[in-house]
């Protein structure tokens, strides 16, 4: 079994209070998002061969054109390559996602969280970079 990097839970939008919108469709876009993340992740080979884990909270400002206005790790996961990891990973997985119809035309902000895990028990293996 390799080694694993997880969505730490769910993910965590913030919107402006006069942008509300209604709870299912954050759902309906977070579990977008965590879904094309699956596909572009990998552990970084130097934090695995030293057994680094940790979770990395990329915050996502997303204009309302859809586009990433700007994009930071906040807080890090005091790993310098996991961080890069989940920037990397979100910023590939962001544009491969459609907005739900509620939020086209709405600047808002996510926040991302990362899990990078090693499975107890698990030699470390995987990644490439």
């Amino acid at each position: 079994m390799r080694a694993f990097v997880l969505l730490a839970g769910l993910l965590f939008f913030a919107l402006a209070p006069a942008q509300e919108v209604p709870e299912e469709v954050l759902k309906e876009y977070r579990l977008a998002l965590a879904g094309k993340m699956a596909g572009v992740r990998e552990y970084p080979k130097a934090a695995l061969e030293r057994k680094i884990q940790g979770t990395s909270v990329v915050q996502l400002s997303i204009g309302s054109n859809g586009r990433i206005r700007s994009a930071r790790v906040d807080p890090s996961s005091g790993s310098e390559a996991l961080d890069t990891e989940a920037l990397e990973m979100v910023m590939a997985a962001h544009p491969q996602v459609a907005l739900p119809e509620s939020l086209r035309g709405r600047s808002f902000s996510v926040a991302v969280p990362v899990l990078f895990k090693i499975p107890a028990g698990e030699p470390p293996r995987g990644g490439t970079k």
